[in-house]
């Protein structure tokens, strides 16, 4: 039951950054900015982690280093 808790957690951060990628419209967000905000959460290793699993789901893009929401 445990490994289901945490892969429930993990699609919540994913959702949450999906969330707030897409809030930052069609400008996108810095990287840097965005793991600014995150760095008391996580380590820079897991966001990088968790940001390529959400560009190799099609999820977002990363050019020039700003994060921007795929429709």
């Amino acid at each position: 039951m445990a490994n289901l808790d945490n892969v429930q957690k993990l699609k919540e951060i994913l959702d949450l950054m999906i969330e707030t990628i897409s809030s930052a419209g069609p400008t996108g967000i810095p990287s840097g900015h965005f793991y600014a905000q995150l760095m008391p959460y996580m380590s820079i290793n897991m966001y990088q982690k968790l940001t390529e699993i959400l560009v190799k789901s099609g999820r977002i893009s990363i050019d020039s280093h700003v994060l921007r929401a795929v429709a």
